[in-house]
C-alpha cells in the first residue's frame, strides 16, 4: 500500500472512467493506491486496476471512494464486508480526501465548483416558496424596502435574489465567474433584478462614496486573517452607510465540533475557515461606529452534527427546555452578526 496518511494507509478509487480519473488528479496521485473496476484491466496513472472482490482482500485500513452514480451499489457491498471508510466523489466539488485541504483557502475555480448553475432549480424553488436560509432571513430583516444593498461574495446568489424579490435595489459581486453566471441565470429565470459584477473583494471596489445604504457579506471574512479582514472592512466603509457581517461563530460548540469532525473525516469542502468570537475590535479599527453584535441560529448549528451525536442530543434537549429566545444571548448561534455604521 501507499504511504500512511493520517490514520489510514491509502485510498482505493471505484470506477476507472472519467470520474475516477478526475478524482485521481484532484486527490493527488501519490495518495491513491488502486482503482477498482470490473470492466477494465491494466493501470491508470501508474495505479493498478483491481476487481471488486480483490478490494475486499486488502487487509490494510484504507478509504474507499466512489463517484455518486455508484454510491448505493458500492456502499451496500462495502458495508456487507464490514468496511465503513466510505466517501462519495462528485465532479470536482472538493477533495474528499483528508489532505489538510481545509487549511488552505479555496481558489476561484474551487469556489466555482461549489456555486454554479447546477443549483439553479433548487435555489429558485427555495426563493419562490420563501424557504430561505438563516442568513438570508436575517439580512432581509435588517434591510428595508427601497434600500440599495450590496452583497460582497454572493456565492449562490440566493440572498441577493430574495432581497430583490422583496423590493430592495440589489448589487452582488463575486470573484468567481461561475457564481456571477449563476446569479444572472437566476434573474433571467425569475425576473428579479440583481446587478452583478465579477470583482475581487480584497481590492478597491469601483462604487461611489456611500452609494449603498447597506453593504453585507455572509461567509467571506472567515477565510482571511485579521489584518486582511480589517483592510477589507476599511475599504468597504467608503461605499456604505451601514456594514453587516455574518460569519461562523467561534463560541458555537455544535458548529465547532461538527466542523472538526468533518475535517478529520475528509468531508470539509470550504477550505480555510476560521470562525471568530467577535469582530467588534476589527470594526472599530476599520472606523465604524455604533457597533452591535449578536449570534443567530442556535438550532441551525446542530445540523453540523450527526443526528444521534451526544452533543446534538444534549443541546436539542437544552433548547427545548429553555426555549430559543431565553438562550439567544448565550452566544451559541451558528453565525456571528456584527453591524457598524459609517457616520
Amino acid at each position: 500500500m501507499g504511504k500512511q496518511v493520517g490514520k489510514y494507509m491509502g485510498i482505493v478509487l471505484f470506477g476507472a472512467g472519467k470520474d475516477g480519473k478526475s478524482a485521481l488528479y484532484e486527490i493527488g496521485k501519490e495518495q491513491v493506491d488502486y482503482f477498482i473496476d470490473n470492466n477494465k484491466v491494466g493501470e491508470i496513472g501508474g495505479k493498478r486496476i483491481l476487481r471488486l472482490k480483490e478490494a475486499f482482500d486488502i487487509k490494510e485500513k484504507v478509504i474507499f471512494i466512489t463517484s455518486s452514480k455508484y454510491k448505493k451499489e458500492i456502499a451496500k457491498q462495502l458495508l456487507e464486508n464490514g468496511n465503513k471508510n466510505f466517501f462519495v466523489y462528485e465532479n470536482h466539488k472538493a477533495s474528499v480526501f483528508q489532505s489538510k485541504n481545509y487549511e488552505k483557502k479555496l481558489n476561484e475555480k474551487q469556489w466555482g465548483n461549489i456555486y454554479n448553475d447546477s443549483m439553479l432549480d433548487s435555489i429558485i424553488e427555495r426563493v419562490e416558496n420563501n424557504n430561505f436560509t438563516l442568513w438570508t432571513k436575517e439580512i432581509l430583516k435588517l434591510t428595508s424596502v427601497g434600500e440599495k444593498v450590496l452583497e460582497i461574495g454572493c456565492g449562490s446568489g440566493e440572498t441577493s435574489l430574495v432581497l430583490a424579490k422583496n423590493n430592495r435595489y440589489v448589487c452582488a459581486i463575486d470573484y468567481s465567474e461561475k457564481s456571477i453566471d449563476l446569479v444572472d441565470q437566476l434573474c433571467g429565470r425569475t425576473g428579479y433584478k440583481v446587478d452583478t459584477f465579477c470583482m475581487d473583494a480584497t481590492r478597491d471596489l469601483s462604487f461611489g462614496v456611500k452609494e449603498f445604504d447597506m453593504v453585507f457579506q455572509a461567509g467571506l471574512l472567515e477565510h482571511f486573517n485579521k489584518e486582511q479582514r480589517i483592510s477589507m472592512l476599511y475599504s468597504w466603509k467608503r461605499i456604505c452607510k451601514r456594514m453587516i457581517s455574518l460569519i461562523p461563530n467561534a463560541h458555537s460548540l455544535a458548529y465547532r465540533m461538527g466542523k472538526d469532525m468533518a475535517e478529520k473525516e475528509g468531508r470539509w469542502q470550504y477550505g480555510l475557515e476560521v470562525p471568530q468570537g467577535t469582530l467588534i475590535d476589527e470594526f472599530i479599527a476599520a472606523g465604524y461606529q455604533n457597533i452591535k453584535e449578536y449570534t443567530i441560529g442556535e438550532r441551525h448549528s446542530l445540523n453540523f452534527l450527526p443526528n444521534n451525536h451526544y452533543l446534538r442530543v444534549a443541546l436539542e434537549k437544552w433548547l427545548d427546555e429553555y426555549g430559543d429566545k431565553e438562550i439567544s444571548d448565550w452566544g451559541q448561534g451558528y453565525l456571528l452578526v456584527t453591524i457598524g455604521e459609517n457616520l
